[in-house]
């Protein structure tokens, strides 16, 4: 049902609900008068202290579990940690053997402090600079020189 204001007057006229306000503070009233009785009984107020020592039992066994199993999650934890970290961990590499070609341009580069592809080129007589390159390049690769750019040349020393 729909309420009805008055414009004129703007007040707000009451419907359907009321309220007896008399009956509910009486019953307020016995609900105090029996909580009060309540904590004068002793044996009522040692019920309530012997229910709330077993809770706060029951508490610290509940954080006792959840302490343990929190232990045990960070065991784990640590656990994929050292496991992770021992995937990232380079793997050491069998020394690599060198063709004899190879091992010949090695030998060269360590007794010149630097070589680049035209002096290979020239000592083992390579037509063109692309093989003594690619000769430099597959020893750089292997690990076994270092590059230093010097404007549009690359030179190639021993790895120390």
């Amino acid at each position: 049902m729909k309420s009805k204001t008055s414009h004129d007057n703007k007040q707000l006229l009451p419907q359907k609900y009321t309220v007896k306000l008399g009956d509910e503070i009486k019953a307020f009233a016995q609900d105090v008068d029996k909580f009060e009785n309540a904590i004068k009984n002793p044996v009522m107020l040692g019920s309530l202290q012997f229910a709330l020592l077993k809770e706060r039992e029951r508490f610290n066994e509940f954080l006792a579990d959840l302490n343990k199993t929190l232990s045990a999650l960070d065991d784990r934890l640590a656990a994929l940690e050292d496991f992770i970290q021992a995937q990232k961990a380079p793997v050491p590499q069998a020394p690599q053997i060198l063709g004899p070609k190879d091992q010949e341009v090695y030998d060269f580069v360590s007794e010149n402090e630097k070589v680049c592809a035209e002096d290979i080129q020239e000592k083992f007589g390579y037509k063109g600079k692309n093989a003594a390159s690619a000769r430099l390049s597959k020893l750089y690769t292997v690990g076994k020189l270092e590059k230093i750019q010097s404007g549009r040349r690359v030179y190639y020393t021993i790895k120390s």
